[in-house]
């Protein structure tokens, strides 16, 4: 009883952003000013003009094609003529609040023209009537953003230093061998293992792997299919992707395109994947890139201890970066759970 269903345009004033909109697109990371978009890029680049700086803060810049928002708190300049800064009418309304309900909208964008105006701001949304349930709800969606964001600014940092460890740790020493990868490794039949796209199911007994970006890319449940994995794993090559995988595991192999290979006594198959994930191979479009692996020079440790303990070093850096990756996934759903039940009024903070 005490939430109202009004429009956008009863709570938001706009501003155009002609007068913030930088000169010089030259943009250097050494500057201060972040100059914005309302799409998935954000962040364009940094700028060192002084003036028309947006700073009446918060806003929510949003795309008059795309329909696109972002909530921003520190200054910034504009690159598009296309963007709106929405603005709070006064003082009875929380704009963090007015920006997680517009993540909620559903807008159908069909033709290209500007939307505000005309369409989007009459959009309605429930509200609650008090600018004090409302700073409650936006406090508590914004705490489990800083959450998201701080695990994700992690996952980045781990990133970078397993790219460093693999850089330092996989550089040729001298006292390493030097072969053709040819001569290293074994390739295995895949026919007998293989099943179409078509066949993937989204639930199922056994993975499916494929040359796709995803690690597994669907399940199924023909036992007939199963490849029964090697002790050390195997190495999984997209033949048109030119993805390396490495799999420990029974699975089923995928669409066409998908290579299956293991490595001859005295290699370690986790070691060389993570050699391979370091080698650039031509991109000759949506053809076959096998041949190119076959005059691939690989300088290795001899010794196989030395090999087990660099793929260890790496292994274990992967699996910390996948537990928070998981736990990543885990925040954003409760952070869709608590906007599902805030928004609407079905949990109250106050």
């Amino acid at each position: 009883e005490d939430w109202a269903i009004k429009k956008l345009i009863e709570f938001l004033d706009y501003e155009q952003p002609i007068k913030y909109l930088v000169r010089d697109t030259d943009y250097n990371d050494n500057n201060l000013i972040p100059v914005l978009t309302a799409g998935k890029t954000f962040i364009l680049g940094y700028t060192n003009e002084e003036h028309g700086i947006f700073k009446k803060l918060p806003v929510i810049i949003f795309d008059d094609f795309t329909t696109s928002i972002k909530y921003v708190d520190f200054p910034f300049k504009a690159k598009s003529s296309a963007m709106k800064m929405l603005i709070p009418k006064n003082d009875k309304v929380n704009l963090r609040f007015i920006y997680e309900t517009m993540l909620q909208i559903k807008y159908q964008v069909a033709d290209h023209k500007r939307h505000w105006i005309g369409e989007y701001s009459k959009l309605k949304i429930i509200v609650p009537v008090t600018i004090k349930e409302q700073n409650a709800i936006a406090t508590a969606l914004s705490d489990a953003d800083a959450l998201i964001d701080s695990l994700e600014n992690l996952i980045t940092k781990k990133r970078n230093i397993k790219q460093g460890a693999m850089q330092k740790l996989l550089q040729p020493k001298d006292d390493w061998e030097v072969k053709k990868l040819q001569e290293m490794f074994i390739k295995l039949p895949v026919k007998s293992y293989q099943i179409n796209s078509s066949e993937y199911e989204k639930f199922g007994k056994f993975p499916v792997i494929d040359q796709g970006k995803k690690p597994i890319a669907g399940y199924s449940d023909n036992e007939n299919k199963v490849f029964s994995c090697l002790e050390d794993g195997v190495m999984v090559f997209g033949d048109h992707t030119r993805i390396f995988k490495y799999v420990n595991y029974d699975f089923i192999i995928g669409a066409d395109g998908t290579q299956l290979f293991s490595f001859k006594k005295g290699y370690n198959t986790l070691f060389l994947y993570y050699l391979l994930l370091m080698k650039e191979i031509p991109n000759t479009g949506y053809n076959r890139h096998f041949k190119f692996l076959l005059d691939m020079i690989i300088c290795y440790p001899k010794s196989t201890e030395e090999q087990t303990r660099i793929a260890t070093i790496l292994s274990d850096m992967d699996a910390e970066i996948t537990a928070l990756e998981t736990k990543l996934e885990k925040y954003k759903k409760i952070k869709l759970g608590m906007m599902q039940n805030l928004l609407t009024g079905k949990i109250r903070l106050i």
